[in-house]
């Protein structure tokens, strides 16, 4: 079980060590790379929260959703668009998020404690997810595909380390 929680952090520092680089936004192996990190990263959470409440981990699903971005990166059409990655990118982690919300409601009967707040976690990652939908053409990065604005980028990072920390 530990397993699919522990790397996902590994992995996230590496999706995000892409992003360190000069001209990374037209960096094709750091934007197919850096984002398959982190969606395997994400769904690694999703297969964990399956494993944990005794179902079998979907290996092939994980491994699709890497794949279908692998593809979409091959389009040059897509590749070349901020706003286009900005919004699948986001689509694909609010539906793990989703689904990593939908194994816990799946079992809510059972009394745990810990259930409805790491439910509430998944949630608002997936909302927040969708905002960035939303928000991509006309917000900075990261919110949107604007350009990088260090205080929406700051923001955006304590978010998501509060989701992890949660």
């Amino acid at each position: 079980e530990l397993v699919w929680w522990g790397v996902p952090l590994m992995l996230g520092g590496i999706g995000l060590a892409a992003y360190m680089k000069p001209d990374w936004q037209s960096d094709l192996l750091a934007i197919t790379l850096g984002n398959t990190a982190r969606l395997f990263a994400l769904g690694c959470l999703w297969q964990g929260v399956r494993v944990f409440q005794r179902r079998k981990p979907s290996v092939l699903a994980l491994v699709m959703i890497c794949l279908v971005w692998v593809g979409l990166c091959s389009v040059p059409v897509f590749v070349h668009s901020m706003i286009a990655r900005a919004i699948v990118a986001s689509a694909i982690t609010a539906l793990i998020a989703g689904l990593s919300a939908w194994e816990l409601w799946r079992d809510r009967k059972e009394v745990l404690a810990s259930r409805w707040p790491t439910l509430c976690t998944f949630v608002s990652f997936a909302l927040i997810n969708v905002a960035r939908i939303v928000m991509a053409p006309f917000a900075p990065f990261p919110m949107g595909a604007g350009p990088v604005d260090p205080m929406w980028l700051a923001i955006f990072m304590w978010v998501v380390f509060a989701h992890a920390a949660l």
